[in-house]
Protein backbone atom coordinates (compact mmCIF):
# COMPACT_ATOMS: atom_id res chain seq x y z
CA UNK A 1 0.00 0.00 0.00
CA UNK A 2 1.10 3.79 -1.00
CA UNK A 3 0.21 6.18 1.77
CA UNK A 4 0.17 9.15 -0.13
CA UNK A 5 0.68 12.73 2.45
CA UNK A 6 -0.05 15.94 1.84
CA UNK A 7 0.57 19.28 3.80
CA UNK A 8 -1.76 21.94 3.43
CA UNK A 9 -1.77 25.53 4.33
CA UNK A 10 -4.32 27.88 2.35
CA UNK A 11 -5.19 25.42 -0.35
CA UNK A 12 -7.94 25.89 -1.22
CA UNK A 13 -7.70 27.03 -4.89
CA UNK A 14 -5.59 24.26 -5.60
CA UNK A 15 -6.29 20.91 -3.14
CA UNK A 16 -9.38 19.71 -5.20
CA UNK A 17 -6.99 19.33 -8.76
CA UNK A 18 -4.68 17.46 -6.40
CA UNK A 19 -7.45 15.30 -5.04
CA UNK A 20 -9.00 14.78 -8.32
CA UNK A 21 -5.65 13.01 -9.70
CA UNK A 22 -5.23 10.80 -6.71
CA UNK A 23 -8.59 9.68 -7.47
CA UNK A 24 -7.42 9.07 -11.47
CA UNK A 25 -4.41 6.68 -10.22
CA UNK A 26 -3.86 3.32 -11.91
CA UNK A 27 -3.20 2.71 -8.74
CA UNK A 28 -5.65 1.80 -6.20
CA UNK A 29 -4.16 0.44 -2.99
CA UNK A 30 -3.58 3.88 -1.19
CA UNK A 31 -4.38 5.57 1.66
CA UNK A 32 -4.45 9.82 1.63
CA UNK A 33 -3.24 11.39 5.20
CA UNK A 34 -3.29 15.40 5.26
CA UNK A 35 -2.09 17.64 7.87
CA UNK A 36 -3.24 21.10 7.55
CA UNK A 37 -1.11 23.63 9.04
CA UNK A 38 -3.79 26.12 10.35
CA UNK A 39 -5.29 27.36 7.13
CA UNK A 40 -7.48 30.41 6.81
CA UNK A 41 -9.33 29.94 3.90
CA UNK A 42 -12.16 27.08 3.12
CA UNK A 43 -9.80 24.10 2.89
CA UNK A 44 -10.87 22.13 5.62
CA UNK A 45 -14.09 22.19 4.22
CA UNK A 46 -12.99 21.16 0.76
CA UNK A 47 -11.13 18.20 2.85
CA UNK A 48 -14.23 17.73 4.15
CA UNK A 49 -16.76 17.30 1.44
CA UNK A 50 -14.55 15.51 -1.24
CA UNK A 51 -15.85 12.05 -2.26
CA UNK A 52 -12.53 10.26 -0.76
CA UNK A 53 -11.17 9.00 2.38
CA UNK A 54 -9.05 11.16 4.04
CA UNK A 55 -6.84 10.84 7.27
CA UNK A 56 -7.29 14.64 8.22
CA UNK A 57 -4.53 16.22 10.74
CA UNK A 58 -5.03 19.56 12.30
CA UNK A 59 -2.80 22.07 13.60
CA UNK A 60 -3.47 24.32 15.25
CA UNK A 61 -0.36 26.69 13.93
CA UNK A 62 1.80 26.36 11.11
CA UNK A 63 3.99 23.28 11.94
CA UNK A 64 6.25 23.59 8.75
CA UNK A 65 6.84 21.12 6.15
CA UNK A 66 9.25 19.20 7.84
CA UNK A 67 7.31 17.80 11.44
CA UNK A 68 3.63 18.02 9.67
CA UNK A 69 4.93 15.42 7.12
CA UNK A 70 6.68 13.19 10.20
CA UNK A 71 3.29 13.73 11.55
CA UNK A 72 2.16 12.24 8.82
CA UNK A 73 4.91 9.55 8.23
CA UNK A 74 4.72 8.22 11.85
CA UNK A 75 1.53 6.74 11.01
CA UNK A 76 1.49 6.02 7.84
CA UNK A 77 0.60 2.18 7.04
CA UNK A 78 2.26 1.90 3.73
CA UNK A 79 5.59 0.58 2.83
CA UNK A 80 5.88 3.54 0.72
CA UNK A 81 4.87 6.95 1.25
CA UNK A 82 4.12 9.49 -1.41
CA UNK A 83 4.42 12.94 -0.11
CA UNK A 84 2.41 15.43 -2.88
CA UNK A 85 2.10 19.27 -2.51
CA UNK A 86 -1.09 19.95 -2.65
CA UNK A 87 -0.26 22.81 -5.88
CA UNK A 88 0.66 19.30 -7.82
CA UNK A 89 -1.57 17.16 -10.42
CA UNK A 90 -0.96 13.63 -11.42
CA UNK A 91 -0.86 11.88 -14.72
CA UNK A 92 -2.79 8.46 -14.59
CA UNK A 93 0.15 6.32 -14.15
CA UNK A 94 2.22 8.23 -11.89
CA UNK A 95 2.02 6.51 -8.74
CA UNK A 96 2.48 3.16 -10.33
CA UNK A 97 5.43 4.18 -12.47
CA UNK A 98 7.23 5.02 -9.19
CA UNK A 99 6.12 1.70 -7.86
CA UNK A 100 7.70 -0.02 -10.23
CA UNK A 101 11.00 1.66 -10.03
CA UNK A 102 11.37 1.51 -6.52
CA UNK A 103 10.31 -2.63 -7.06
CA UNK A 104 13.21 -3.12 -9.31
CA UNK A 105 15.86 -1.75 -6.86
CA UNK A 106 15.51 -2.61 -3.29
CA UNK A 107 18.37 -0.03 -2.18
CA UNK A 108 16.43 2.81 -3.85
CA UNK A 109 15.08 4.82 -0.93
CA UNK A 110 13.16 7.56 -2.95
CA UNK A 111 11.88 8.37 -6.51
CA UNK A 112 10.81 10.70 -8.31
CA UNK A 113 9.09 11.48 -11.55
CA UNK A 114 9.36 14.82 -14.41
CA UNK A 115 7.81 17.53 -12.90
CA UNK A 116 6.56 20.29 -15.02
CA UNK A 117 5.56 23.83 -14.55
CA UNK A 118 1.44 24.93 -14.32
CA UNK A 119 -0.27 26.01 -16.55
CA UNK A 120 0.16 23.48 -18.78
CA UNK A 121 -0.66 22.41 -21.48
CA UNK A 122 -1.87 25.98 -22.20
CA UNK A 123 1.81 26.88 -22.01
CA UNK A 124 4.92 25.34 -23.84
CA UNK A 125 6.16 22.41 -21.67
CA UNK A 126 8.71 24.07 -18.92
CA UNK A 127 10.41 22.02 -16.79
CA UNK A 128 9.88 22.38 -12.50
CA UNK A 129 12.29 19.49 -11.33
CA UNK A 130 13.75 16.34 -12.51
CA UNK A 131 15.34 15.69 -9.38
CA UNK A 132 18.67 17.71 -7.56
CA UNK A 133 21.92 18.41 -9.15
CA UNK A 134 24.24 19.41 -6.59
CA UNK A 135 27.28 21.90 -7.88
CA UNK A 136 31.01 21.46 -6.39
CA UNK A 137 29.95 25.02 -4.14
CA UNK A 138 27.43 23.29 -2.57
CA UNK A 139 24.70 25.04 -4.12
CA UNK A 140 21.47 22.60 -5.27
CA UNK A 141 18.80 23.11 -7.56
CA UNK A 142 16.22 21.34 -9.26
CA UNK A 143 17.48 19.51 -12.18
CA UNK A 144 16.54 21.06 -15.66
CA UNK A 145 13.99 23.84 -13.84
CA UNK A 146 12.57 26.75 -16.77
CA UNK A 147 14.00 24.51 -19.21
CA UNK A 148 11.52 24.11 -22.10
CA UNK A 149 10.85 20.31 -22.17
CA UNK A 150 12.57 18.83 -25.29
CA UNK A 151 13.07 15.03 -24.52
CA UNK A 152 16.62 16.19 -23.25
CA UNK A 153 15.72 14.65 -19.48
CA UNK A 154 13.60 11.73 -21.26
CA UNK A 155 16.39 9.15 -19.87
CA UNK A 156 15.78 7.56 -16.10
CA UNK A 157 18.44 7.04 -14.05
CA UNK A 158 19.95 7.95 -10.42
CA UNK A 159 19.98 11.65 -9.19
CA UNK A 160 21.48 12.91 -6.03
CA UNK A 161 18.25 13.10 -4.39
CA UNK A 162 14.37 14.26 -5.16
CA UNK A 163 12.22 16.81 -4.77
CA UNK A 164 9.49 15.93 -1.79
CA UNK A 165 6.98 17.92 -3.70
CA UNK A 166 5.95 14.61 -5.41
CA UNK A 167 8.19 12.14 -4.73
CA UNK A 168 7.93 8.45 -3.13
CA UNK A 169 9.87 6.91 -0.42
CA UNK A 170 10.48 3.59 0.96
CA UNK A 171 9.30 3.70 4.61
CA UNK A 172 12.05 1.37 5.18
CA UNK A 173 14.70 3.46 4.39
CA UNK A 174 12.84 6.65 6.37
CA UNK A 175 12.48 4.16 9.51
CA UNK A 176 16.62 3.46 8.60
CA UNK A 177 18.04 7.10 8.48
CA UNK A 178 15.73 9.01 10.74
CA UNK A 179 17.63 10.67 14.21
CA UNK A 180 15.75 10.96 17.55
CA UNK A 181 12.75 9.94 15.69
CA UNK A 182 12.72 12.86 13.30
CA UNK A 183 12.28 11.65 9.30
CA UNK A 184 13.11 15.24 8.02
CA UNK A 185 14.94 17.59 10.52
CA UNK A 186 12.33 19.61 12.32
CA UNK A 187 14.58 22.35 12.48
CA UNK A 188 14.36 22.81 9.01
CA UNK A 189 10.84 23.95 9.41
CA UNK A 190 10.57 24.08 5.69
CA UNK A 191 13.00 24.05 2.45
CA UNK A 192 15.96 22.06 2.17
CA UNK A 193 14.41 19.14 4.32
CA UNK A 194 14.64 17.13 1.19
CA UNK A 195 18.11 17.53 0.03
CA UNK A 196 19.14 16.71 3.43
CA UNK A 197 17.12 13.95 3.78
CA UNK A 198 18.13 12.62 0.86
CA UNK A 199 22.25 13.23 1.62
CA UNK A 200 22.12 11.89 4.54
CA UNK A 201 20.20 8.43 2.92
CA UNK A 202 22.90 8.59 0.50
CA UNK A 203 25.73 8.63 2.88
CA UNK A 204 23.87 5.61 4.73
CA UNK A 205 23.96 3.23 1.27
CA UNK A 206 20.25 4.27 -0.23
CA UNK A 207 20.01 5.69 -3.73
CA UNK A 208 17.50 8.10 -5.12
CA UNK A 209 15.93 7.89 -8.72
CA UNK A 210 14.39 9.44 -11.41
CA UNK A 211 11.84 8.05 -13.61
CA UNK A 212 11.05 10.00 -17.13
CA UNK A 213 7.71 8.13 -17.31
CA UNK A 214 6.28 9.48 -14.27
CA UNK A 215 4.78 12.52 -14.98
CA UNK A 216 3.07 15.43 -13.02
CA UNK A 217 2.56 19.77 -12.92
CA UNK A 218 3.83 21.48 -10.34
CA UNK A 219 2.32 25.16 -9.86
CA UNK A 220 5.62 26.29 -7.82
CA UNK A 221 4.95 28.99 -5.77
CA UNK A 222 1.61 28.35 -3.91
CA UNK A 223 2.03 29.93 -0.40
CA UNK A 224 5.19 31.48 -1.15
CA UNK A 225 6.41 33.99 1.56
CA UNK A 226 9.48 35.21 -0.50
CA UNK A 227 11.33 36.94 2.36
CA UNK A 228 10.86 34.24 4.41
CA UNK A 229 11.94 31.45 1.93
CA UNK A 230 15.06 33.26 1.33
CA UNK A 231 16.11 33.53 5.52
CA UNK A 232 15.27 29.59 5.73
CA UNK A 233 17.07 28.73 2.62
CA UNK A 234 20.05 30.37 3.87
CA UNK A 235 20.18 28.49 7.16
CA UNK A 236 19.07 25.49 6.18
CA UNK A 237 21.39 25.32 3.61
CA UNK A 238 24.56 25.82 6.10
CA UNK A 239 22.42 22.81 8.55
CA UNK A 240 22.55 20.69 5.25
CA UNK A 241 26.00 21.05 5.15
CA UNK A 242 27.14 20.92 8.47
CA UNK A 243 25.40 17.83 9.14
CA UNK A 244 26.21 15.81 6.23
CA UNK A 245 29.69 16.84 3.73
CA UNK A 246 32.52 14.93 4.89
CA UNK A 247 36.09 17.62 5.61
CA UNK A 248 37.60 15.80 2.82
CA UNK A 249 34.95 16.74 0.02
CA UNK A 250 34.86 20.09 1.53
CA UNK A 251 38.74 20.48 1.29
CA UNK A 252 38.67 19.07 -2.31
CA UNK A 253 35.90 21.86 -3.47
CA UNK A 254 37.19 24.62 -0.92
CA UNK A 255 37.90 26.58 -3.87
CA UNK A 256 34.61 26.31 -5.72
CA UNK A 257 32.57 26.99 -2.19
CA UNK A 258 34.78 30.76 -1.24
CA UNK A 259 33.97 31.58 -4.83
CA UNK A 260 30.50 31.09 -4.41
CA UNK A 261 30.37 32.15 -0.75
CA UNK A 262 31.77 35.26 -2.22
CA UNK A 263 29.06 35.87 -4.36
CA UNK A 264 26.15 34.80 -2.12
CA UNK A 265 27.81 37.52 0.54
CA UNK A 266 27.81 40.27 -2.11
CA UNK A 267 23.94 39.42 -2.99
CA UNK A 268 22.59 39.04 0.72
CA UNK A 269 24.20 42.29 1.57
CA UNK A 270 22.50 44.48 -0.66
CA UNK A 271 19.60 42.68 -1.45
CA UNK A 272 18.17 40.49 1.64
CA UNK A 273 20.71 41.43 4.39
CA UNK A 274 18.23 40.08 6.65
CA UNK A 275 19.41 36.74 6.21
CA UNK A 276 22.18 36.98 7.92
CA UNK A 277 20.57 36.89 11.86
CA UNK A 278 19.95 33.40 10.84
CA UNK A 279 24.05 32.76 11.73
CA UNK A 280 23.41 33.08 15.30
CA UNK A 281 20.45 30.60 14.94
CA UNK A 282 22.90 28.34 13.52
CA UNK A 283 25.44 28.92 16.38
CA UNK A 284 22.65 28.39 19.05
CA UNK A 285 21.85 24.81 16.46
CA UNK A 286 25.71 24.03 16.80
CA UNK A 287 25.53 21.29 19.59
CA UNK A 288 22.14 19.60 17.94
CA UNK A 289 23.70 19.55 14.76
CA UNK A 290 27.15 18.21 15.86
CA UNK A 291 25.41 15.33 17.68
CA UNK A 292 23.48 14.85 14.46
CA UNK A 293 26.27 14.51 12.34
CA UNK A 294 27.90 12.21 14.80
CA UNK A 295 24.87 9.96 14.18
CA UNK A 296 25.23 9.84 10.28
CA UNK A 297 28.57 9.44 10.68
CA UNK A 298 28.31 6.01 12.70
CA UNK A 299 25.59 4.72 10.35
CA UNK A 300 27.81 5.84 7.58
CA UNK A 301 28.47 3.08 4.81
CA UNK A 302 29.35 4.75 1.56
CA UNK A 303 33.07 6.01 0.59
CA UNK A 304 33.69 9.66 0.39
CA UNK A 305 34.56 9.55 -3.18
CA UNK A 306 30.69 7.75 -4.02
CA UNK A 307 29.26 10.61 -2.57
CA UNK A 308 32.10 13.64 -4.04
CA UNK A 309 31.32 12.14 -7.78
CA UNK A 310 27.70 13.75 -7.50
CA UNK A 311 29.31 17.45 -7.04
CA UNK A 312 29.61 18.94 -10.64
CA UNK A 313 30.99 22.33 -12.11
CA UNK A 314 28.82 24.70 -14.06
CA UNK A 315 30.64 27.67 -15.76
CA UNK A 316 29.87 31.00 -14.72
CA UNK A 317 27.06 29.91 -12.57
CA UNK A 318 28.43 31.96 -9.81
CA UNK A 319 28.21 35.24 -11.53
CA UNK A 320 24.87 34.15 -13.05
CA UNK A 321 23.64 33.65 -9.53
CA UNK A 322 24.28 37.71 -8.74
CA UNK A 323 22.63 38.40 -11.85
CA UNK A 324 19.82 36.35 -11.40
CA UNK A 325 19.38 38.44 -7.81
CA UNK A 326 19.75 41.63 -9.27
CA UNK A 327 17.18 40.61 -12.02
CA UNK A 328 14.37 39.48 -9.01
CA UNK A 329 15.08 42.38 -6.74
CA UNK A 330 14.11 45.02 -9.73
CA UNK A 331 11.70 43.07 -11.84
Amino acid sequence: MVSIIIITLNSSDCIKECLNSIVSQATRDYEVIVVDNASADNTIELLNSFPLPITLIKNRENLGFARANNQAIAMAKGDYLLLLNPDVAMEGNYIEELLGKADEDKKIGAVTGKLLKKPFPQTAAIIDSTGHIAYKCRYFKDRGENEEDKGQYDMSGYVFSVCAAASLYRKEMLEGVKIKGEYFDEDFFSYWEDVDLCWRSQLMGWKSYYNSKAVAYHARGHSRDKKAEKTLIFKNRILTLMKNDSIKNLLKDIHHILIYEFFDFLQNLFFSPYVFKNLLTCFKLLPEILEKRSFISEKKSVHDLDIHQWFVYKKNMYSKLLIKAVQEKFK
